[in-house]
């Protein structure tokens, strides 16, 4: 946070002012001409591209060279007034510094473009264009550190860009002029040589002006006509006979086509035919078919009946005379047309090319009017372009810094700080698995907490730390063991508690050093003590009172040497010492052996109290079989170090053989650091109030 607000604060105010710039692509329509270059179209892709116009660097080197802003001092040196927030930039100027970049000599041109190039970046650093929602409205904005350049900078690019759409009208109409010009010469002379080049060939060929037809085409076309009138007919004509003739051939109904029906006399007799049907009918309802009557109308019925197909007959002879005739006509018509076609053969080949010649200078004239045409409404547009765009707002001259937002960006870096600083105490806490109060050991274990033993560093202290308490009596480690002492002979005032064991969850929490310094407070009060050690694995008594191993407790268990060989007397404190020796076979044998019971039960009527220096509960399982030959066992956690769960899971072990354990002692504490804390228990105010003890 104080980093944050010192670069805040050494950060230039920078001023912002806008333009504002329409897209329209609405021109006054003087006369009805088609542009060289339409107009926008007004859709969201276009909007778009003409910003990224605007943020060109052709534009931006426009508008510097424009304001000679090359010449400036103050926008040549903005870049460096600027204060970076960004820690990649900062890395990347470090790196810059520590490994600089080899120096390469560059020509006059190059170094030229490349501080055009340097020119052009720094101008559009400060450049910002954006479109406003829903309308074809630009917005271009500005940022210097001074308010009156920021809005003529803006100003600027608005005028530069509505300007460029002008040129590049002007430069596209110019350009399509001159190219239409030398068009139109090129057009000409090919017209005049097309047009000449039909009119030779007619006359070569003695081709007819006008259609461009031959006397044998037009005859040819004639007969043709002539031929598809003659087959129509004769299609019609055998159609005809074909339906008379298959009417015929069938039992009754001739009388129903066309050609039956024209005839008067076929008319006449389908008539009495009528009256004599009506006739049957009326002499078959009076007399029977037998009658004479009936006969007789019956016989007069069947002659008429031959009398009209015989009239059909004639009618389709007729036909076939006529459809002969013209089926003639056709054969000699079809024989004539053969002939012209063989005489037009010849003359097909001049037609064709013709054609050819007369449609490509029918062409080369379509072009040259179209481009003539073109190029008189080119020559008319110079002076009518209008721009796509137009300035609707100018920039006024910002009143106000735009940035930096001073009390935006410390709020941002004060709720980050917080935020990251709540996460980094969470996760410490939580990767933080040691014990660092009474309170937190009394809650996880359910055991009282019996003292809480300061760390001792040997070489500050310059003294040997197994008799520290003994050169040390008013010390605040002196004091804490005293404590533990204390609370060890009022645990039981009527029986005192005589064999006690020390142990802990794991390895190196200080339980040898604690048990020599339980054992000199205990002589100092004038009792008579012994230390046993019993870790038959890493035996480390002898080597802090620096005595003899020789004679150790499996030596005495094993017959080896008595009791009376294996006890040593330390000199200074006058603690009586058994120590230990690393067992090859199974350490368990011999703590668990009726031997060893038997030898504690001696040294109990020897001694006022037998401490034990048990190994860790984890480790291994000898202090399990040690816990039934103890009255009482001492439990030790090293003060932020010990693993909370390794704690719960070795009482848990513990416990479940039977063991007693009288209570904890955190040992190793750092007094300094635990009294930051504010812990209210023995360790805050050893750190706390270091003036009340001593250390000689």
């Amino acid at each position: 946070m104080a980093l944050a607000s010192v670069s805040v604060y050494r950060m230039t105010p920078q001023y912002t002012a806008t333009a504002k710039v329409m897209l329209d692509s609405r021109t006054p329509r003087v006369v009805n001409l088609q542009d060289v270059v339409g107009g926008l179209r007004l859709n969201r892709v276009t909007f778009l591209g003409e910003v990224e116009v605007i943020r060109s660097r052709r534009l931006a080197m426009a508008v510097i060279e424009q304001l000679r802003l090359q010449d400036s001092s103050f926008f040549q040196d903005q870049q460096s007034h600027r204060v970076s927030l960004n820690p990649v930039n900062w890395m990347r100027k470090l790196y810059n510094r520590l490994f600089p970049a080899p120096v390469i000599e560059l020509d006059p041109e190059t170094e030229e473009l490349r501080e055009k190039e340097r020119l052009i970046n720094r101008f559009l650093g400060g450049l910002s264009v954006r479109l406003v929602s829903m309308s074809p409205v630009i917005e271009i904005s500005y940022r210097t550190p001074d308010p009156a350049l920021s809005a003529h900078i803006a100003n600027t690019v608005a005028e530069v860009y509505v300007t460029s759409q002008l040129e590049a009208k002007f430069e596209a109409t110019r350009k399509a002029t001159i190219w239409l010009n030398d068009r139109l010469e090129n057009l000409r002379l090919k017209v005049r040589d097309s047009e000449q080049a039909v009119a030779d060939y007619r006359a070569e060929y003695g081709l007819i002006d006008g259609s461009g037809k031959t006397l044998t085409e037009e005859k040819m076309s004639s007969l043709n006509g002539k031929f598809i009138l003659a087959q129509a007919q004769r299609a019609e004509l055998e159609a005809r006979y074909q339906q008379v003739k298959q009417m015929m051939e069938a039992e009754g109904g001739v009388e129903a086509t066309d050609d039956v029906l024209s005839s008067p006399l076929v008319q006449r007799l389908l008539e009495q035919e009528a009256l004599l049907n009506r006739k049957l009918a009326e002499l078959s309802t009076r007399y029977g078919h037998r009658h004479p009557k009936m006969i007789d109308a019956n016989s007069e019925m069947t002659d008429l009946k031959l009398k009209i197909r015989a009239e059909v007959g004639k009618i389709a002879s007729a036909l076939k005379s006529e459809l002969a005739i013209v089926s003639s006509r056709v054969k000699t018509l079809n024989e004539a047309l053969e002939k012209v076609n063989l005489q037009a053969a010849t003359e097909g080949a001049a037609n064709v090319r013709l054609s050819e010649l007369e449609r490509e200078a029918e062409a080369n004239r379509l072009i040259y009017q179209t481009f003539l045409s073109r190029f008189k409404e080119t020559s008319q547009q110079e002076d009518i372009q209008q721009a796509d765009a137009r300035i609707i707002s100018e920039a006024a001259r910002p009143g106000g810094p735009s940035a930096p937002r001073k009390r935006l960006i410390l709020t941002v870096v004060l709720i980050s700080a917080i935020a990251a600083s709540v996460v980094l105490v969470f996760f410490v806490e939580v990767m933080d698995v040691g014990l660092k109060s009474a309170d937190q050991v009394e809650h996880i274990t359910g055991l009282p907490v019996l003292t809480m033993v300061p760390t001792i560093d040997a070489k500050k202290a310059n003294q040997d730390i197994g008799r520290y308490v003994l050169e040390h009596p008013l010390s605040t480690a002196s004091e804490s063991v005293r404590n533990l002492y204390t609370s060890l002979r009022l645990a039981r005032p009527d029986s005192p508690l005589k064999k006690i064991a020390v142990t802990s969850s794991v390895a190196g929490e200080g339980k040898t050093t604690l048990s020599l310094w339980l054992a000199q407070v205990a002589v100092d009060q004038g009792r008579k003590v012994i230390i046993i050690d019993c870790d038959l694995r890493r035996p480390k008594l002898h080597r802090a009172m620096e005595l003899d191993n020789t004679n150790s407790i499996a030596d005495v268990i094993a017959g080896s040497c008595t009791l009376e060989q294996s006890i040593q007397i330390d000199g200074r404190s006058k603690v009586h010492v058994i120590p230990g020796k690393e067992v090859h076979g199974n350490a368990l044998e011999v703590i668990g052996s009726e031997r060893y019971r038997q030898v504690i039960d001696e040294l109990s009527s020897l001694y006022d109290m037998i401490i034990f220096d048990a190994p860790p509960v984890l480790a291994v399982s000898d202090v399990r079989v040690l816990s039934r030959i103890v009255d009482t066992t001492v439990f030790l956690v090293r003060w932020n170090s010990t693993d909370k769960m390794a704690v719960v899971s070795s009482l848990k072990q513990f416990r479940a053989t039977g063991g007693k354990v009288l209570g904890m002692v955190v040992s190793q504490v750092d007094t300094r650091k635990h009294s930051r804390y504010g812990y209210g228990d023995y360790g805050y105010y050893y750190g706390r109030y270091t003036d009340y003890y001593h250390k000689s």
